[in-house]
Formats: C-alpha cells, sequence, structure tokens
C-alpha cells in the first residue's frame, strides 16, 4: 500500500458515512468547535458509502470521497489514508 507522503497537516479525521447527513452535519460542527482554539491544522475526510447526497461541503478542511455503494469499513478507511496529508490519523463515527 503506498500511502501519501506528503503530510502537511497536523491531525486528519476520517469519518465513514452511509445516510446520516443530520448526524453528519452535527458531528463535523462538534468537531470544529472542539478544535477551533487550538492550533492544529486539519483535514475531515468524509467516505460516503451512499447515493445519498451529502452536504454540499465548499469548505476548504472537508474532503469528501464519495462512493455509490456500501464498502467494508478497510476499504473506506484505505481511501481515507491514502488521501490523508495528516500526520496523525483519527476516526469518528457520526
Amino acid at each position: 500500500m503506498q500511502l501519501n507522503v506528503s503530510m502537511n497537516k497536523d491531525l486528519t479525521i476520517f469519518i465513514p458515512t452511509f445516510r446520516r447527513s443530520d448526524m453528519l452535519r452535527s458531528c463535523i460542527l462538534s468537531i470544529k468547535n472542539s478544535l477551533k482554539t487550538l492550533n492544529i491544522n486539519y483535514e475531515i475526510i468524509i467516505v460516503n458509502e451512499s447515493d445519498e447526497d451529502i452536504i454540499n461541503l465548499p469548505d476548504k478542511e472537508v474532503k469528501v470521497l464519495q462512493f455509490h455503494k456500501e464498502v467494508l469499513p478497510c476499504y473506506a478507511m484505505y481511501y481515507a489514508l491514502k488521501e490523508s496529508q495528516g500526520r496523525y490519523f483519527l476516526r469518528v463515527d457520526d
């Protein structure tokens, strides 16, 4: 497995989701509120495993990887790790 070697972020937060848009919005807001007073350069990677359109996010800290079917948890994490730019990696469930 070849991972992205450019780690210009302190933290990558990975959120897998399947048809839970409302919980996802709440989760993202909670993460942002928790980190806003800290000096942490972070990104949020969402793996969306459904056809359901989630949030239209113009936010630079949030990247959405869109799948149109359910994938196994290890595959979702693999794809997030490949896109990750953080020194540390954290999984959060919405």
